[in-house]
């Protein structure tokens, strides 16, 4: 028994350090590439999405692992949603966590200038939140629904009388300091990003569920990028705001966001 917990460990380490290095290679690799209009690069990229999408949705949670809704945060239509993370058991607590942090954010914005509102585009603000409303759930599934539940099954949980925080303390330091090394080398964003990956590790733990994640992604990191006036750009492109691989990649994404992130 204790064989098969190790290699389950082992497997899930292993998945994790894949799909963070797939993520990596896309963006450092692929992404100069990419945004130079490269159509093999655009081919491969599309490709990686598919296969790394496959394996977070089917292959790892259905067939490696058989992991259950109730730890994974989603489920496949017919399969019971049972657990902490159901909508109606889970909602007020992100609803209450994503009105108190977005709060701070407005206040924190409005400390810092005094003026910010009349910096704040309209058409940029709903076009923000609308791309973010779409990236937001998949960032989620990726960071939570899979790096979070592969860290929680490999961490094991210590014996004694504080185990189960310190499992906790573990799982969330883990996922929010990989959430926020992928947002180098955007020191700006560093600190925040493993401030949220924080709040919402502890958030995924006591209620799983990644569609109402991804929604707190999407409300508080566009007050965040309108009120803070924090670039969102990441990897590359950092310095180079002319690139930008959905840009390229998503016919029309161009024409409709332009500059905006």
């Amino acid at each position: 028994m204790g064989g098969q917990a190790m290699n389950r460990r082992l497997t899930s380490l292993a998945e994790v350090l894949l799909i963070v290095g797939v993520i990596e290679y896309c963006l450092w690799i692929l992404g100069p590439q990419i945004a130079r209009g490269d159509t093999y690069a655009i081919g491969f990229w599309w490709m990686l999405v598919l296969l790394g999408g496959g394996h977070i949705l089917w292959f790892s949670p259905m067939v490696l692992h058989r992991d259950p809704p109730s730890l994974r945060g989603w489920a496949w239509p017919r399969e019971p949603r049972e657990g902490s993370g159901q909508w109606r058991q889970a909602w007020p607590l992100y609803a209450g966590i994503t009105l108190l942090l977005g709060l701070f954010t407005v206040s924190a914005g409005l400390w810092r200038d005094p003026g910010v509102l009349n910096e704040i585009d309209r058409q940029t603000f709903v076009i923000r939140f609308i791309v973010y409303i779409l990236s937001g759930p998949v960032q989620a599934l990726i960071f939570f629904g899979f790096i979070h539940t592969r860290l929680r099954t490999l961490i094991p949980v210590p014996g004694n009388g504080t185990g189960a925080l310190r499992h906790q303390a573990l799982v969330g330091g883990s996922v929010a300091s990989l959430f926020a090394v992928l947002h180098s080398p955007n020191w700006p964003l560093l600190l925040p990003a493993f401030g949220l990956g924080l709040v919402w590790s502890w958030l995924f733990y006591q209620r799983p569920n990644v569609l109402l994640l991804g929604l707190c992604h999407a409300a508080l990191g566009t007050l965040f990028h309108q009120f803070m006036r924090v670039s969102f750009r990441i990897g590359p492109f950092y310095l180079d705001p002319s690139g930008h691989i959905l840009a390229t990649v998503i016919p029309g994404f161009a024409d409709l966001v332009g500059h905006r992130f």
